[in-house]
Formats: C-alpha cells, sequence, structure tokens
C-alpha cells in the first residue's frame, strides 16, 4: 500500500525538523556569543558535532549535546551541554579543554589497533598469550572490534582511536579499549598512549560497592531500631497499594518488605496488591507491549528481569525467576533457619528483588528519570526513542575471583547507554551472599616472642562452621617433590597426628592438602604462603576435595610461617570460629538499602552527560572524586 503524503504533512515534517534545527542553533548563537565566559574557542564551536538533541518533559527544558572534536576525532568525555526553555539558554556546562586543535598531537597512531589491545591485556594482569584477531572493521575508521581472547575474554574487544586527557589534563592520543574480564567481574575501560604504548587511565566499568568481610554483621550488631520513612512529597508513590483507582494489571501480588523497611531486621514482610505506579509503569510491571494483558507471569516486564545466577555465569538459572501465574501472585515463605538460596527461599528472594528495582523505577521516573532522560525501560510507551534496556538483576550471584572464592559481601552495577541490550553488553545488576558468620581467628600461644593474634585467609564457605582447637605445630612432608607442598600421601604421619599441620604453598589446591593431612590425622592446617608473595593473603579456594575435608585450615604470610617454623618445637596455635547460626549467610537482595545503592549508580551514571565511546559507555563518573557513590547512599538513606 503506497500511502499518500499530503501537504499537511510536509509541513508538520518542516516545522518539526525547523524546531530541532533552530534549537541548535540557538545553542551555537549562545556559545559564539559568550566564547570568553565559557571559555570556548571558535575553532572549538566549529568542530563541535550534535550527539543529542531533546526535549526533557520532566523540567520542560530543551537539551542539546555536543561532542567537542578535533581532526575528526572525539575528545573522551569533552561535551558541551546548553540548555533551553522557551528559547533562552538557562544553563552550560563544557567537560572539553580551550583551543583543543591547538592542543591535540598528530592524530597519527604509532602504535596499532592490535597492539594496543596487547597492552591494555597487561595491564589489567593479563599474564596469558592470546591470539588476538580482527572481527570487524566498523563504519568509524577509528573503531576496530576484535574476536574474544582464550584466556582473556569471552566477548568482543574494541578499541577506538580518539584524543584523551592524562592525569595532568594534558591532551593525547589514545586507544580507548573496552574489555571484559575473563570472570565478568570487572569491565575494563583502558585508555592506551597511540605513540608509545604506555597507560594513561583505567577504569573499571563495573561499579563494585564491596563493603568487607562480615561488614554486613557488625554494621547491623546490636541495632534496634526501626527504619521506617514516610514518603510526604505529594509527587511520591505511596508504598503497598496503587496511587490511581485505575486497575493496571490483574491484581497482582507480591509479599516483600516495602521500600519504607530497609531489611528484614527493621520489619515484616507485607502482602502488596498492585504497587505499580499508574504514571511510571501504566500497564503493570509485567508488561512490554504496552496492553492490558501481562506479557509474562514471571519476574520480568518492562522495567527489570529478576532471577538467580548461582553458577555467577551472568544469565539466568533455569527456572530461578518465580512464576506467579495468570493471577500474578507472588507469595512466597522463607525460612531462616535454613539457607536462603535453597529452592523456596529464592522464590522469595528473588520477589524482592524484583519490586525493589520496579520500585526504584517507579518512584525516580516520577522524580525526572524519564524515557527522555535515559531511563531503563524494555519499551517506551511515550514513544521516545530507546528502550530495550531493563535491568538483568541477578540474586545471588556466584561470581568468584581470581582464587575462585565465591563473592560475598559485595554488589555492583554495570550501566549500558539507552538501547544498548546484548549478550556482552547490557545493564546488569549483581546481588550476593553476604557471610553471617565472623572470620576465624588464629593465635600463636607459645612462645613468648612470637605470641599473638595473627592475619590470616581462610578456607571461606566450604571450611567448618565452628570450632576451637589448640595444639602444637609439625611440618607435614609427602613424596611430592618439594616434599612440604604435600601435593600427596603424608610420609610422616606419626609427627602431625594429633596436631596442627604446617603446608607451604605451590603445585596442587588447597583442600588436596588439607584432605591428606586430615587422613595422616592432623587436628587442623596451616598454609604458609610463598617468600615472593610478601604480605599478600586471599580466601583459599575451594577445589576438588573440599567436600571431603573436615578440618579447619587458615593461611598465613610466609614471615608468619617461618615464625612457627623457626620454634617447631614450642610452638603452639589456637584456631577459634564461632557461628551462632550454624553459618546461614544472609542475602544482600533482602536489603532495600543495598538494592536502593546499586539502583541509583544506573541513575546517575545515566544522568550524568552522554554515553560515548565504542560500546557507548558512560565515562563522565570515573575521577576520584566524583559523586556516585555519595549519590546512591543518598537514594538507600531517603
Amino acid at each position: 500500500m503506497i500511502k499518500k503524503i499530503t501537504l499537511t504533512t510536509l509541513l508538520v515534517i518542516s516545522m518539526l525538523f525547523v524546531f530541532a534545527v533552530s534549537k541548535q542553533k540557538v545553542a551555537v548563537d549562545y556559545l559564539s556569543k559568550n566564547q570568553k565566559e565559557l571559555n570556548i574557542s571558535s575553532q572549538d564551536i566549529k568542530d563541535l558535532i550534535v550527539l543529542t538533541d531533546y526535549y526533557d518533559e520532566f523540567s520542560n527544558v530543551n537539551r542539546v549535546w555536543f561532542q567537542q572534536t578535533a581532526y575528526g576525532l572525539p575528545l573522551k568525555s569533552g561535551m558541551v551541554a546548553v540548555h533551553i526553555i522557551n528559547g533562552k539558554v538557562i544553563n552550560y556546562t563544557n567537560s572539553g579543554v580551550f583551543d583543543l586543535k591547538k592542543q591535540a598531537p598528530t592524530p597519527i597512531a604509532k602504535i596499532s589497533a592490535k597492539d594496543a589491545v596487547a597492552r591494555a591485556a597487561s595491564y589489567v594482569d593479563i599474564t596469558t598469550f592470546g591470539k588476538i584477531e580482527l572481527q570487524q572493521k566498523d563504519k568509524n575508521p577509528n573503531l576496530y572490534t576484535f574476536k574474544p581472547v582464550e584466556g582473556w575474554s569471552n566477548d568482543e574487544i574494541t578499541a577506538e582511536l580518539l584524543f584523551v586527557r592524562d592525569q595532568q589534563d594534558k591532551v593525547k592520543l589514545g586507544w580507548e579499549i573496552q574489555l571484559h574480564s575473563l570472570d565478568e567481574n570487572n569491565f575494563w575501560i583502558i585508555d592506551i598512549d597511540a605513540n608509545d604504548g604506555s597507560l594513561i587511565n583505567k577504569f573499571d566499568h563495573v561499579i563494585h560497592c564491596s563493603f568487607g568481610f562480615e561488614k554486613y554483621l557488625e554494621s547491623h550488631e546490636n541495632t534496634k531500631e526501626h527504619h521506617y520513612r514516610i514518603i510526604d512529597d505529594a509527587t511520591a508513590m505511596p508504598y503497598g497499594a496503587n496511587n490511581s483507582t485505575e486497575e493496571i494489571t490483574a491484581n497482582a501480588s507480591y509479599r516483600v518488605y516495602p521500600f519504607t523497611i530497609e531489611s528484614p531486621i527493621y520489619g515484616s514482610r507485607q502482602l502488596l496488591t498492585d504497587p505499580a505506579d499508574i504514571i511510571a509503569s501504566p500497564y503493570g510491571w509485567h508488561d512490554t507491549n504496552g496492553d492490558i494483558n501481562p506479557d509474562y507471569t514471571i519476574t520480568r516486564g518492562n522495567n527489570v528481569y529478576a532471577y538467580t545466577d548461582k553458577d555467577g555465569n551472568n544469565s539466568p538459572d533455569a527456572n530461578s525467576s518465580p512464576d506467579g501465574g495468570a493471577a500474578l501472585n507472588f507469595d512466597y515463605n522463607i525460612d531462616f533457619s535454613t539457607h536462603l538460596n535453597v529452592s523456596e527461599n529464592s522464590k522469595a528472594v528473588v520477589t524482592q528483588l524484583f519490586y525493589m528495582n520496579n520500585i526504584m523505577h517507579d518512584i525516580f521516573y516520577k522524580m525526572g528519570f524519564t524515557e527522555s532522560n535515559r531511563n531503563f525501560q524494555a519499551k517506551n510507551y511515550t514513544g521516545v526513542p530507546g528502550g530495550n534496556d531493563f535491568v538483568w538483576a541477578e540474586a545471588q550471584d556466584g561470581s568468584k575471583d581470581k582464587y575462585g572464592n565465591v563473592l560475598k559481601g559485595n554488589a555492583n552495577f554495570v550501566t549500558y547507554p539507552d538501547g544498548v541490550n546484548t549478550n556482552s553488553n547490557r545493564s546488569r545488576m549483581q546481588m550476593f551472599m553476604w557471610s553471617s558468620t565472623p572470620p576465624p581467628t588464629v593465635t600463636y600461644n607459645s612462645p613468648a616472642g612470637i605470641a599473638g593474634d595473627i592475619y590470616n585467609g581462610s578456607q571461606s564457605d566450604w571450611e567448618p562452621c565452628s570450632y576451637n582447637i589448640t595444639g602444637a605445630v609439625a611440618n607435614a612432608l609427602s613424596n611430592s617433590t618439594p616434599p612440604e607442598y604435600v601435593c600427596d600421601a603424608v610420609t610422616n604421619a606419626s609427627s602431625i597426628a594429633g596436631k596442627i599441620a604446617l603446608i607451604d604453598r605451590g603445585d596442587c589446591q588447597f583442600s588436596e592438602k588439607i584432605y591428606n593431612a586430615q587422613l595422616a590425622g592432623a587436628i587442623g592446617v596451616i598454609i604458609i604462603n610463598r617468600q615472593s608473595a610478601e604480605d599478600s593473603l586471599s580466601n583459599m579456594a575451594s577445589g576438588n576435595f573440599a567436600n571431603l575435608v573436615t578440618i579447619p585450615a587458615v593461611f598465613v604470610t610466609y614471615a608468619d610461617g617461618e615464625k612457627l617454623r623457626n620454634n617447631i618445637n614450642t610452638a603452639t596455635v589456637t584456631m577459634f570460629r564461632q557461628s551462632t547460626n550454624d553459618c546461614i549467610d544472609y542475602d544482600g537482595s533482602l536489603d532495600n538499602g543495598i538494592v536502593a545503592h546499586e539502583y541509583g549508580h544506573g541513575i546517575s551514571n545515566r544522568l550524568t552527560g552522554i554515553n560515548t565511546g565504542a560500546g557507548g559507555t558512560s565515562s563522565c563518573l570515573t575521577n576520584a572524586e566524583q559523586g556516585g557513590e555519595g549519590w546512591s547512599d543518598f537514594f538507600a538513606l531517603k
């Protein structure tokens, strides 16, 4: 069918085009007339390119964003913004540099994109050799995409040539390398000098909020205050009920801790019916296409997809999004006397994470974090371009550190641009478990010259829950080479039986060493680090024998290990760990404060500047004095 284009249609299109151009003209005219005050040169203005030009319906402001360039290359994070109401400029910001073309070096790279990728890998502790192969040359002649490199990353690696400022604000020609770590715990943005291959800047785009071991337990100790908050802002949504008489879902219900209750410590769960906001989520929380019928009956919808990722592969575990059925009834029990990551408890946990992400979306929508301001939605109901970028929210994440330990006491958020949602690049919240048990202590009792508590690493999530043992120490030996590594059966069992065995780190898994000592009758194990590692310690990875180990073990520095070996005939040690709840972990997804904090990172990253770079990453909040953490804390406290 051929549609006729009427004169009226042409006039409307022409008016819209003129209106868009007029805003840009107002912005450029303002820059030109105020160059001195705005610290921008005529050449700078000439080289600006329009990044985006849109109307913010929340504040009634037209926002025109420009990218600063020179010789056709962008300046990283060099953006100029002009904000207009009724044809009048009300605000202006400039994160570029004055007279960029004069400050910029010759735009010819001496280091190739491929070599820059190799250099970048070395700056994030990648030591394995990998084959770097070009996957595609982008339409942008200065952008290269490389295939995933075995041992480095499972995702594509990009390199883009641009101008970069170093720590002294000197403009350099650089390659921006975007590299996901193999364990997906880091998304590195690495700037490599295109002339000599040196490191200019390095930034992890995954915002990690780690509070240290046992900080959850410590921060709530002896706390009795209940954190109920009253929302008195007329624009804010009351919790527990829709703020409209119009029905938007089929009475969807969720048993959760309302957002006015920070965590299980401060209140009880409630069954909330239709808590979605009619303005922010007009078709409820389970729609994605804009009609009255829900598109999902699981914890997925326009604003968030919530599930568990217990294996830490950044994909939903099978059937891990609870199904509320046609009635959208998400009413699940929690049994705090057992582990929270068992099946039934996980349903309640994921429901809580789904609820809280949606609440954050709805509240902040009404505060201005809308489609035009690049919020997180699968579909933009208002027709604003974008969408397809809901939050992937992972509960009970099983990601591991480089030593193989499951991460705990942590949460993070990575923000991608509006409209970006691929397997490698998508906005994701990761929520982890939190240990409820204090870490083990190791005390050297005698001789007096070495007595005291010793800093140590532990078996972490695979050690015995509670123990209190005191014993003499003895060197364990085996037929392995060297014998102190104990990577084989112990050959001096009579010497270590009933004692705490000393074993050197190296060659085989921690759990194998400990199990060999256990079979020989040791009541505990102290593993001694290499001399070259100095004071560097980690928790010990589980390995293949973890399920067989029943005795405690700790990991100490070489210096502390030598103290025992130098006093092998008189040294005694106490190893202690005490749990009051059978080592049942807390769950970060049940803490609304943590979820609000993490979602806040997504808000601040989307609202500060425009997403730029090969992967569209937002790089405005990378310096040491940026306010992202404080803003997220404010969201959590509010």
